[in-house]
């Protein structure tokens, strides 16, 4: 004679949190506009702040580079721009003819 086992509760389900991560850091003269806000996890926001703390990208790209990757391979960060006299000065430092 088999026996079958009922579960004594429901699973309950799972609330998956979001939280505001600021893009730049408050303390880093980041503010609370749209543009600065990414919703992530927040399991990944914490895991993010446990390895990034409140480093800048070039700090926390020295830190990967120095510690965690391959060193064969280097992480390097490039400002964005998007003037065209911003584009010519970081070409010319890049030794990029345009």
């Amino acid at each position: 004679m088999s026996h079958k086992w009922k579960k004594p509760y429901k699973k309950a389900p799972v609330v998956r949190s979001k939280d505001k991560h600021h893009r730049l850091p408050s303390s880093r003269g980041g503010t609370s506009d749209p543009s600065n806000i990414s919703l992530v996890s927040s399991n990944v926001h914490r895991a993010y702040h446990q390895v990034a703390s409140n480093r800048t990208p070039s700090e926390l790209a020295a830190l990967l580079n120095e510690v965690w990757i391959d060193p064969k391979v280097e992480i390097i960060v490039l400002v964005r721009c998007y003037e065209a006299e911003q584009m010519k000065t970081l070409a010319r430092r890049l030794g990029i003819l345009l």
